[in-house]
Parts: C-alpha cells; structure tokens; sequence
C-alpha cells in the first residue's frame, strides 16, 4: 500500500467516526427529550389520578331523580351546593347540613308544600224511635225522613314530594245540623184483640203512614216537641228520652242460666235479666246499652255489657232471659243496639 492510499483510508475513518458520534449524541439528544416529555405527562396523569381517587362517589334522589355524583366536598350542605340543590325552609333533607359525606352515601331532598282547604262533611243524622202501643208489633212507619247536617273544617294540607302527608284541621263550623228522622215502631200484639179491635187497629197504622194519626192520641203526645230532640237520641218504651255516643247494627241472640249450676257473669255479676254479652273489642264491658229488636218484636230495653262468650264475637249479642222457652221465642234477630252516655233533660 502507498502512502497516498493510506492517507484516503485513515481521513474516511475519521469522518466515519465523527459521523457516528454525531448520530449518537442526536439520538441522546432526543432520548433525553423523549424522557423529559414522558416525565412531564406521567406527573400530570399522575396528578389527574390522585386527584380522581381524592373524590368520593355519592347518590342524590331528588325532585324525582336519582343521580350519582363524584365530590370533593366535606358536608352534606357542600354537596347539594355543589349540585345545584337549592333548599326553601320547609324542605327536608335525611342527613344534617354538617354531616360528613362518606362513600355509597344516599342524601334524599323532600320537598315540603302547604296549602289551606275547606273540607266539608256530613254530620250524619239520628233516628229517634217512638214505641206506640195503638200499631201492630213489626209495624213500623217513618213519620219523619230528616237529614244530615253539613260541618265545614278549615285544614292545612301538607305534601311531601307532592303526595299528601298530613292534614291539619285548623278550625270548624257546623253550617248545617243534622235533623233526625223519626221512626214510629209498634208494640201491640194482634192476638190479644177482637176481630174488630184489629181492623181498628189497622186503620190507625194507615194513618199513621200518611203521616195525619186520628185517633191514636199516645203517639200524637209523643210527637209533641220530638223535632227539638238531639239527633243522637233515643226514645224508650216508658217514653224516657236517652243520649247515645253511637248505634249499632247487630245480631242477636237469647241465652239463659235456667236449669245449669252457673250464673256469674265475666265481670263477676249475676246473670240477670237486663245484662247482656258482647264482644268487647267493640262493646266495652260496663257500658250501658238500648236495644230493640229491628222488626219490633223484642224492646229488650236499658241493660248493661256484663258477659261474654265465645260465640260471640264482632257485632253480636246475646241477650239474658229468664227462661229457655223465651229464650227459643226470641231466637236469632237483627237488631239495634245504643250506647248510651245518659238521660236527656228536657
């Protein structure tokens, strides 16, 4: 090799290696830079991260609409504020304002409105019953058909996401009182009278359905004034005049203490005519009781709730008898029964 060839070769080795290092430091160059830009990202969704598990995850039900939310607030108030949740003085929420939020936290908005009403309702009429002696047992007329009186209440209504919560009566006025109807019941027994005596008597009961009596001078003394009666207020046989605080339709029914060794009631009494049994879930024991046969047969009159029995349950009583063949005639019977609260004075 002559040295011309020599000199060529080493001069393109050394721009060879210059050129390699040029590469080189261009590829540290930018393997810096692609580091530095890595870093710089891997720092902000880094930061992102850390900021997104800061937050706790919470559900809102409210106006109708359940909704989950992340939030970085502290309070229940802080969250609803966030939320945009305006809340008026009446609104309820089921957390404290200051309560902590924590994880799967449920917060529930009730939105609370009012509004004032006028409500009427009926006052339901009465029924006052005369006993006459002039018309037939099982005969009865209605002299009188009366009317329900009309109470009008003044109420706060209150909703609860617009259902009705609660009802507040605030005042009330009778604008109407009721006027009882009056029932004409009769007590003859047909089989005491002659033949004559009968078809007098009923003609009397039609009379009394036209509501003009001729000739039966007891019942005319007997509707002397019963307009002014109250509605809750009953007539008794003996003409006494009784208030009652409700009235009840039930089935009657006879018992007797004739021919067995008991005769203490469940209140510790003895078993008596003019006591009866009932149920006391609906007639409490010691209450003084009317009753009267619905078709006239029976006014068993003014007793006491003093018995029980197993039977006898609901709306049915058994009514006391001295003997089992009064008993067998009474036999099974709708009835009505008055509780009463006392005498009225007139």
């Amino acid at each position: 090799m002559d040295r011309s060839t020599y000199r060529l070769r080493s001069t393109g080795l050394r721009r060879g290696a210059r050129a390699v290092g040029i590469l080189c430091c261009a590829v540290l160059l930018i393997g810096c830079c692609l580091l530095f830009s890595a870093s710089a990202g891997g720092s902000a969704a880094a930061e992102e991260n850390s900021s997104l598990f800061s937050r706790t995850l919470v559900t809102l039900y409210c106006d109708g609409e359940l909704t989950a939310a992340l939030t970085d607030q502290d309070t229940v108030g802080g969250v609803l504020e966030e939320q945009d949740i305006a809340l008026s003085e009446n609104d309820l929420v089921n957390y404290d304002l200051t309560d902590p939020v924590s994880a799967g936290m449920l917060i529930r908005v009730v939105r609370v409105t009012s509004r004032m009403v006028e409500i009427d309702t009926p006052i339901r009429k009465g029924t006052v019953t005369i006993t006459d002696p002039s018309l037939r047992v099982g005969r009865t007329v209605v002299l009188t058909e009366g009317a329900d009186g009309v109470r009008r209440a003044r109420c706060e209504l209150v909703y609860h996401d617009g259902v009705e919560y609660a009802r507040m009566e605030l005042s009330s006025e009778v604008l109407r009182l009721p006027v009882s109807s009056i029932v004409c019941r009769g007590t003859l027994d047909p089989d005491t009278l002659t033949e004559h005596e009968t078809e007098e008597t009923v003609s009397l009961v039609v009379d009394a359905q036209d509501c003009e009596p001729r000739e039966s001078r007891s019942l005319q003394e007997l509707l002397q004034n019963v307009a002014e009666l109250p509605y809750n207020s009953v007539v008794a046989e003996d003409g006494t005049v009784y208030l009652y605080s409700r009235k009840l339709r039930v089935e009657a029914t006879a018992y007797t203490c004739e021919g067995s060794d008991w005769n203490i009631t469940a209140t510790g009494t003895t078993a008596r005519v003019g006591e009866i049994a009932v149920d006391p879930s609906v007639i409490s024991l010691g209450s003084t009781v009317y009753v009267v046969s619905d078709d006239g047969y029976c006014d068993y009159g003014i007793c006491t709730a003093e018995d029980t029995g197993g039977a006898i349950k609901g709306n049915r009583v058994d009514l006391y008898f001295d003997t089992y063949d009064e008993c067998i005639q009474f036999g099974r019977r709708s009835a009505t029964v008055y509780v009463i609260t006392g005498e009225y004075e007139t």
